[in-house]
């Protein structure tokens, strides 16, 4: 689908790889990011909370994907702020160490907020503080239909 795509949808078009772990990292994986990344805009690993493992050695196989951004999605940790921030704090010290961006989704307490931004998460997602922004010029959603539409 992404190979025959338009170059159109291509551009606007972010994957997100959700509960990715340290024993994701096989090369079937490897190959199916390296394909994603050359038909995307870019590409996200969303590491899961319960299986995070060796968040460094994570770190390390984005850095030589090419992935665009790793992270997390805060709302797996049902409003633990101390586990969260721990997360965050490892999370980003890591992003700055292998020079991969950081994001996270899900925030839902301005303390988590405050400390991401303090670390330089490079992405956040915080519907729970605050509704998302209407759509901006030149911004349009598309589906998978879309995508087999264009084929």
């Amino acid at each position: 689908i992404l190979r025959s795509a338009q170059l159109g949808a291509k551009r606007r078009l972010l994957i997100e790889v959700v509960g990715y772990s340290d024993s994701d990292d096989t090369i079937g994986i490897r190959r199916a990011i390296d394909e994603l990344r050359v038909h995307s805009l870019a590409v996200f690993i969303s590491i899961s909370q319960k299986r995070i493992g060796n968040l460094e050695k994570i770190a390390i196989e984005c850095k030589r994907s090419g992935v665009h951004a790793f992270g997390l999605d805060a709302s797996q940790f049902s409003g633990q702020n101390a586990e969260i921030i721990s997360a965050i704090t490892r999370l980003s010290s890591l992003g700055k160490q292998y020079s991969v961006p950081t994001f996270v989704d899900g925030v839902e307490s301005v303390p988590v907020l405050t400390k991401a931004i303090a670390n330089g998460v490079s992405y956040l997602c915080a519907p729970a503080l605050r509704p998302p922004l209407p759509t901006t010029d030149g911004v349009e959603r598309a589906t998978l239909d879309d995508l087999f539409f264009a084929i």
